[in-house]
């Protein structure tokens, strides 16, 4: 049951931050990568939508700072670089 209600959460909040003209309240949307980046470290769906907002209100530094450890983590389990730039990430 646990992992079908998780499952169905990420199916939902991976859906928000797919669709910003549907929500585009950036406060949202961010919150909704922070939440899945909770649940699944490596979402990289969550992490381009977190450094992107970030970026964007001037956190740029913050945005680099977060993509950096995802990228760390993301070489560690996946025992592969990641294939995006920081620049491909928060354009």
């Amino acid at each position: 049951y646990r992992s079908d209600f998780t499952k169905k959460v990420q199916e939902v909040m991976g859906y928000i931050l797919s669709s910003p003209e549907t929500y585009p309240d950036i406060t949202v949307r961010f919150h909704v990568a922070e939440y899945l980046l909770s649940i699944d470290p490596l979402n990289e769906d969550a992490i381009c939508v977190k450094c992107s907002i970030l970026s964007r209100t001037g956190k740029k530094g913050l945005a680099k700072i977060h993509f950096d450890s995802f990228v760390k983590a993301y070489e560690e389990l996946m025992g592969s670089p990641y294939p995006r730039s920081f620049g491909e990430v928060v354009k």
